[in-house]
């Protein structure tokens, strides 16, 4: 028997089509993989809602929304690339300590007693 979980259906960013597996970002029912293409995407409804006759009033409230969610991506990706270079720091050091004790190309001995 097939087992069905509640999010069988995949979600798609609305401008590149990428599969969003988690984030991403929504403006109405519409998904977005990154904040690049929330922003396309918002210039389209705008193209969109232009073309049917609405007027973009709030349209410099929108781009500063746009704004803030680019910035804090980009505050999240400073972030995990601050994570990534502490642990390449800690790996570079680790086999360098691993190389003065065992010797370059010397794996390390496990002597059973």
């Amino acid at each position: 028997m097939a087992h069905r979980y509640a999010g069988d259906a995949v979600a798609t960013c609305a401008v590149c089509k990428t599969i969003i597996l988690f984030g991403g970002h929504r403006l109405g029912d519409a998904r977005f993989c990154s904040a690049r293409c929330l922003i396309r995407g918002r210039n389209l409804f705008d193209q969109g809602a232009r073309a049917a006759g609405n007027s973009g009033t709030a349209r410099v409230e929108d781009l500063r929304d746009d704004l803030i969610a680019v910035a804090n991506d980009l505050d999240r990706q400073q972030e995990l690339l601050t994570d990534i270079a502490e642990r390449l720091d800690f790996l570079e050091r680790t086999v360098v300590q691993l190389r003065q004790d065992h010797g370059p190309g010397q794996p390390p001995s496990s002597e059973a007693t």
